[in-house]
């Protein structure tokens, strides 16, 4: 059984040089984000600035002119229907998200107009999210790899094994979405950010319900946690109702160069290197989760564990995504997999291609995995995979040039044109509509 470690908020740095991933190519943020509609009459909006003042004087915060200094500061004084907007600048500290927003009057921390603000961490979060109906959307969130280094990781690791010690320096997720067993959280957006550099996971939602993970470029993490984490990774995830329906989505991710470099230390047999996915959907059987989890056009690339991982998680769907080139570590043996008991899962109009000698697909012991007209390619001969389909397909895709991180189909791609398997899929990676035949893979010719 995968265990996490626990939420702690102390904080550790050291220094060192970061690895070059030969994937790297910066995708920006768009240029516009707006806000959420809020229909409480009294709602306000809070701005926050790195040359702001905590001044609780009425009128203060209130005003792009006016802002507050802190991000904290800000969370404070929030109520339902409010909206922080967070202004240039680079702030040197963490935020955690405990006050609730309701249904009809959600909280959002927004990026202010064009504006990147950049969050930088050395503990355990960037941004915690404990509470629900909250959105956060358009942050540029950075962990403390760069400063950190594999020997030091390697000794943390070794006295987390021997005596319980916990450094906090080396298990820091970038936005953290949790709740409890007992008290799961809900209704939680995560949108258009950046997150990388985070020795832990980029995202990671956990006992939560109702979650939505879209639009970020989520890259360079897990280096260095002892715990087998991955890009985006959903843990445990927790029902707040009896709805049976999709409750929680990832789409239109960009995640890439998530890789672990330290061993799992619970891993089965002992510490090995598992994860380090792309994306992962991880024991939600065990933790009782009745809706759908569906994971619909995203880009993973070049991690060190799979593009997408399914393990102990039935009743996922996974549509329209594109994965290239993962597996990236030697211990990792495919592109993708369906493992462990993710029964009732459905795979359709995917491109997978894997790294040279690599398997593309895997179903380990998990019954009712529905796949159809999905691309595979790679292995030890081409499409290499465990189960086969009628409506498999191995013909190379043409994609337009996945060695420089460009995934789109082209005029020549004729494999993905209008050969996919009808799904509720509505939009590709670019939010552009899919319609008549699908095209395979997360974008629409």
């Amino acid at each position: 059984m995968k265990t996490h470690p626990p939420v702690l908020t102390l904080t550790s740095t050291k220094s060192s040089p970061i690895r070059a991933n030969r994937f790297t190519r910066f995708v920006a943020l768009p240029a516009v984000m707006s806000l959420l509609s809020i229909s409480m009459l009294s709602a306000k909006t809070l701005h926050v600035a790195p040359w702001g003042t905590n001044n609780p004087a009425a009128g203060y915060g209130e005003s792009p002119s006016t802002p507050y200094r802190n991000l904290q500061y800000a969370h404070d004084r929030t109520n339902p229907g409010d909206t922080v907007r967070i202004m240039e600048g680079t702030y040197n500290e963490t935020l955690n998200i405990s006050r609730s927003g309701t249904a009809q009057n959600p909280i959002t921390y927004i990026n202010h107009s064009a504006n990147r603000p950049l969050i930088t961490f050395a503990g355990y979060y960037g941004v915690q999210v404990r509470a629900s109906y909250i959105t956060v959307d358009g942050l540029r969130v950075r962990g403390n790899s760069a400063n950190l280094t594999l020997a030091g990781a390697q000794a943390a690791a070794a006295a987390l094994i021997a005596n319980g010690t916990f450094n906090t320096a080396y298990e820091g997720t970038g936005i953290l979405v949790v709740g409890t067993s007992s008290n799961p959280i809900r209704n939680v957006n995560v949108r258009r950010s950046e997150v990388w550099l985070c020795p832990a996971s980029g995202i990671n939602a956990r006992y939560a319900d109702y979650v939505t993970i879209e639009q970020n470029n989520v890259h360079e993490n897990c280096y260095y946690t002892s715990y087998g984490t991955s890009g985006i990774n959903l843990h445990l995830l927790k029902g707040v109702d009896s709805n049976t329906g999709v409750k929680t989505t990832v789409r239109r991710n960009r995640t890439w160069g998530n890789r672990l470099y330290i061993p799992w230390k619970d891993a089965n047999g002992g510490p090995a290197i598992t994860d380090g996915n792309g994306i992962i959907v991880d024991q939600t059987n065990l933790s009782g989760y009745n809706g759908i989890v569906r994971i619909e056009n995203n880009l993973c690339y070049g991690n060190g564990g799979r593009g997408i991982n399914l393990t102990d998680s039935s009743r996922v769907e996974v549509y329209h995504n594109t994965t290239y080139g993962n597996a990236q570590s030697p211990e990792i043996s495919s592109e993708f997999i369906v493992g462990y008991g993710s029964n009732n899962t459905r795979v359709h109009n995917n491109i997978f291609i894997s790294t040279t000698g690599k398997k593309v697909q895997r179903i380990v012991s998990s019954t009712n995995c529905f796949l159809a007209n999905n691309i595979y390619r790679g292995g030890a001969y081409n499409g290499e995979r465990d189960v086969f389909t009628a409506s498999d397909i191995t013909a190379d895709p043409r994609l337009e040039n996945p060695a420089y991180s460009m995934f789109d189909l082209t005029v020549n791609s004729t494999a993905a044109i209008n050969q996919g398997y009808w799904t509720t899929t509505v939009g590709d990676f670019l939010g552009s509509p899919r319609t008549g035949v699908f095209d395979i893979g997360a974008y629409e010719y």
